[in-house]
């Protein structure tokens, strides 16, 4: 019985997560491998061609 409700059991979102600057930095800031900025400043792609 606990088993169960336990699968069903979805954890709690930080509080304050769901405004503000607390949750622009839980959606967008990037992990440390890709610099831990905001994803938003991170400057576009751009296509080269040869030639």
């Amino acid at each position: 019985m606990l088993a169960e409700r336990r699968e069903g059991l979805v954890p709690p979102a930080h509080p304050g997560s769901d405004r503000g600057y607390r949750k622009l930095f839980l959606e967008t800031v990037t992990e440390a491998d890709k610099g831990c900025d905001f994803d938003f400043l991170v400057p576009a792609a751009t296509a080269t061609t040869d030639g």
